[in-house]
C-alpha cells in the first residue's frame, strides 16, 4: 500500500498562538466566539506591530509576549 500524503509541519508559535487563545476563551467564554476570535487576533497582531515598531523582536521575545493576555493563574 503506498501512501501520497504529504508530510505537514507545525509552524513555529502555532501552538502558543492557539494555547492563549483557547485560555482566554474558556476564561472569559464568549458568546460570539468568531467575533472574539477576530479581535483576539486583530489584538495579537497589533501589539506585534507595536512591538516591531518600537524595535523589539518578537522573536526574541516569544509568542507568548504579543498573544497572551492576563489569563495567568486562571487555568
Amino acid at each position: 500500500m503506498t501512501s501520497n500524503a504529504t508530510k505537514r509541519t507545525i509552524p513555529n508559535g502555532l501552538v502558543q498562538l492557539l494555547e492563549g487563545f483557547v485560555l482566554v476563551v474558556l476564561r472569559d467564554k464568549p458568546e460570539d466566539l468568531v467575533q472574539y476570535a477576530s479581535e483576539y487576533f486583530n489584538s495579537a497582531k497589533r501589539r506585534r506591530n507595536s512591538l516591531a515598531s518600537h524595535g523589539a523582536s518578537v522573536d526574541e521575545l516569544g509568542v507568548d509576549f504579543f498573544t497572551a493576555t492576563d489569563w495567568n493563574g486562571l487555568v
